[in-house]
Formats: C-alpha cells, structure tokens, sequence
C-alpha cells in the first residue's frame, strides 16, 4: 500500500511539474493548430516495394562490397575526373544491366507507411547513393553518348522515386542524385535526351516544401500517440503510460504546436523567397539551410539547361528563377551573375561559369577505342 501510495505520489508530482514548466514554455506563444492539415497523411496511401525495387536490390547484390569500397574514388572521378576508378571496368557487365532493368521497366517504388512514426520502411538510401555515384562516374568515363546519358537517365529515374515521397531525407537524397545528373551532364554532348526535359522542368519547391509539412505532421502525430514517450516493452511502464496520458497531453499537444509554428514560418518563407537571396528563420536556423541547399541547385539547374540549349543550338534565353541576379551570354561565356547561397564541401559541383567551345562539338573516343560504343552495347 505504502509502494502505491508513493508511485501515485510521484506521478502526481510529475504531472504537476510538467504542467508548471509547459505554462511556461508556452506563455505568450501563439499555437498552430490549423496546420498541417489532419488529412495530410492521405496524400501517401500505403504501398509495398514494386517488382522493379526488389530487381534492382539483387542485381546490387552482385558488386558485393566493391560498390561501398568503390565511392570514394568514383566521387572524386566526378569532380575531378583524371583516370576512371578500375571498378567500372571491373563490373562493365552489371552496370549495363543494372542500367537497362532501371531504364527499360517501369520505375522502382520503395515501400511506404506513413502512419507508422516510430519504424516505418524506407527506401535504400545508401545504396541510392552508391548508385547516384556509380551512374555518374561511369557516364564520364564512358562518354559515348548514347552509354553516358542512359547511365544519367537510370540515376535520374532512381532520384525519381524518391521525389515523390513524403520524408525530408528522401528528398535531400533525391535532390543530391539530382545534382550528380546535373553536373555530369554539362560534361556531355548533343543530342540531348527527349527524357533530359523532365529533368531540367521538375520543380523541387513542392516537395521540398511538403517534406518540411511532412515533418509537422509527424511532430504533432507523435506528441498526441506518445506524450509520455514510447513504450519500452514493460508491462508496467506502459500501463503507468496509459493513466497519465490524458493529463500530459495537452501540454505536449501545445509544445507541439509551438515547433511546428516554426516549420510552418520556414515554408512561408520559402514560398515567396528569391532562390538569390540569403533565407533566414530566425527559429528554424536549421531548416532554412535545408531550404537554401535547394534554392542554389534551382539557379545551378538552369544554367546547365542554358549550356545544353547552346550546345544543341537552341537560343540562349537569360531568364532566371532569380530576381537579383541572372545569366549572361556573350558568344564565348555563359555566366551567372549573383549572389548565391554558398555550397557546402560535400555538394557535388555545379558550375556557374562555362567557357568556350559551347557550341555542338565532336565527341572524344569512348574507352572502348570504338568510337562511341562499348562492347556489347546495341
């Protein structure tokens, strides 16, 4: 009895405590509670890993782990080029498969289920980005052109499949697979792709910006089931949980609304921001640096469009999602002119400046000494 009496006791206390400090905390604040939206969720139904993802899985399967060992140096290939990594010579044969099974079958879908917070399935991501880099290193070295566009299109038709999702990492990982795709193809030459039009329309605001609402959703989805934190397995513990839920909950549901206030001020911002122009939230630091990264690969894009029109023979056009600042084209040079939010160490490099010859020129003798195709390619 004395033990029951004590426990009680203590939770009281503990409930009283919580209550004091959030008065405090959210004292003066204004609370969100009208967004996200309580459907958000049904923007993303349940689905399982399509036949397509499972293939591309087990044909990974076959680099071992030479693909992991192989991304360090395939990286510094893509900045720098010099001479290919030996892995993409080592594993010719599974790169063109894996290539054509992403190209010629319909798109690989990742497992999802939003409402499940805690453990939910996730896409590869790891292995997304080994092949973002293996795509990309391997279009370098292999610049005959029809191989080298085919290995962006797979790195881009792989980037796609994570766009569409609703998490804040899936799509910084699409939007770096993106860049690769970007800056590899300034490297390449006419003719250009019919799919290199989806790529250099796709507009990155609206998932950018859903990812960040996505990240709301969740944030009041976990203070309303788990107010008093997860379960830990025992018995005891949780059903302790379940008396004291109802008291703690509105407390959580208020601190809740509070973050979520500052996410919902990042995506305000966002919207009407100039991609030139520094963005800043001063309560969400954070996200607005996420939301900077996105805003220069806008302006990195559409440079590397401009250079693809002018090598293709198409009009240099000098409009610019920017609004202080823009391209120019002199004859010889294509430039950007403008302040930028600064890269960061780990981007791969998009330029802003291109130098002559811009215009359609051969292309240089493939690896294979065959004159723009490998052994075995159609």
């Amino acid at each position: 009895m004395k033990k029951a009496i004590a426990l009680l006791a203590a939770i009281g206390g503990g409930v009283l405590i919580a209550w004091i400090a959030g008065s405090r905390a959210l004292s003066g604040k204004t609370l969100v509670t009208n967004w996200p939206a309580r459907d958000f969720a049904r923007q993303f139904p349940d689905r399982d890993e399509n036949e397509s993802g499972t293939r591309l899985l087990a044909t990974v399967e076959r680099f071992g782990d030479d693909l992991a060992k192989a991304r360090p140096a395939m990286s510094e290939y893509i900045r720098h080029e010099g001479t290919p990594p030996p892995f993409l010579g080592q594993h010719a044969n599974t790169i063109r498969t894996l290539r054509a099974q992403i190209v010629s079958n319909p798109p690989p879908v990742w497992a999802l289920q939003i409402n499940d917070i805690l453990e939910p399935p996730t896409p590869p991501f790891g292995t997304a980005m080994e092949l973002f880099t293996l795509f990309g290193a391997d279009a370098l070295a292999h610049r005959s052109e029809a191989a080298a566009w085919a290995d962006l299109h797979a790195a881009w038709i792989l980037a796609r499949s994570l766009w569409d999702r609703p998490e804040p990492m899936s799509v910084m990982i699409a939007m770096s697979g993106t860049r690769v795709v970007a800056a590899v193809a300034t490297k390449l030459q006419p003719p250009i792709p019919a799919w290199w039009s989806e790529t250099a329309a796709f507009d990155v605001r609206p998932p950018l910006l859903r990812s960040i609402e996505y990240e709301a959703w969740a944030i009041r989805v976990r203070a309303d089931r788990y107010p008093v934190g997860e379960s830990d397995g025992s018995r005891f513990d949780d059903a302790i949980r379940r008396v004291v839920a109802p008291l703690f909950r509105p407390i959580r549901a208020a601190q809740a609304s509070i973050a979520i206030g500052r996410l919902q001020k990042t995506v305000t911002a966002a919207t009407h921001a100039d991609p030139c122009e520094p963005l800043v939230v001063a309560e969400a630091p954070d996200w607005a640096a996420f939301v900077r990264r996105f805003n220069r690969f806008r302006i990195e894009r559409e440079g590397v469009d401009k250079l693809l029109t002018l090598r293709s023979g198409g009009m240099f056009s000098a409009a610019s999602q920017c609004k202080s600042g823009g391209w120019t084209y002199d004859g010889a040079t294509l430039a950007f002119h403008g302040a930028l939010p600064p890269q960061t160490s780990r981007m791969t490099i998009i330029p802003l400046r291109y130098d002559a010859p811009l215009t359609r020129r051969s292309a240089p003798p493939s690896p294979s000494g065959e004159g723009g195709r490998r052994p075995g390619e159609g």
